[in-house]
């Protein structure tokens, strides 16, 4: 779901974001339902993947309402990183 947001996002007109269709409000509110407090969003598995892509449709939809998941999200996605001071 996140990533098919993410291109309907990414139109390069920006057709879905000026004409909404039912089908990606639909979208995401299933993200957003699927958001857990701690930060992660996801349904079943593969919750850094998931996370990540439902992050970034988040935040590309550009709406105040989804901030703060976007901001638990990418807190919660830098926390499972490790730093093997590589760089």
């Amino acid at each position: 779901t996140g990533l098919a947001l993410s291109a309907f996002m990414g139109h390069p007109k920006d057709r879905y974001r000026t004409k909404l269709i039912p089908g990606i409000d639909k979208g995401f509110k299933f993200v957003a339902d699927s958001a857990k407090p701690d930060g992660r969003i996801y349904r079943t598995a593969l919750v850094n993947y998931n996370t990540a892509i439902c992050a970034l449709a988040l935040a590309l939809a550009e709406k105040p309402d989804y901030v703060p998941m976007v901001k638990r999200a990418r807190k919660w996605l830098a926390s499972t990183q490790v730093d093997l001071g590589e760089a």
